[in-house]
């Protein structure tokens, strides 16, 4: 279950493992659907303060969450910012993600394609 942490009086989320065990350990469709919606609030605070300190391992859940047959598409943006980053194992979670949220319909394709571009230009990668 995500604890609040009263200092910035947001939830704090909780790790990619624990979240698992936690819907694995569901009883009910109905329990599920609970620590799914708050984990999705606890998620989506983290995105509205612009924490990129957690980006990747939020990113991570939500990708589980969407497996899980969950709508997950507000988090499109947030994998753009991971490929955006300088680190390879962001920017390989971000695309990962992209390919699993986006379609031909996205709003963000062209950003994605900038991306893309950029990196393969790019002697770091």
């Amino acid at each position: 279950q995500s604890t609040w942490d009263h200092t910035s009086l947001s939830p704090m989320s909780i790790k990619l493992k624990d979240l698992i065990r936690q819907v694995r350990s569901a009883n009910s469709a109905a329990e599920e659907r609970e620590v799914i919606q708050t984990e999705l609030a606890a998620i989506r605070s983290k995105f509205a303060q612009n924490d990129s300190e957690l980006r990747h391992r939020n990113v991570a859940k939500l990708l589980f969450i969407q497996m899980r047959g969950y709508p997950t598409q507000f988090a499109q943006l947030e994998c753009i910012k991971l490929v955006a980053t300088e680190t390879f194992s962001a920017k390989r979670l971000g695309y990962l993600g992209l390919q699993l949220l986006l379609d031909e319909q996205s709003e963000v394709l062209m950003l994605v394609t900038n991306s893309i571009k950029i990196d393969l230009n790019s002697s770091n990668m």
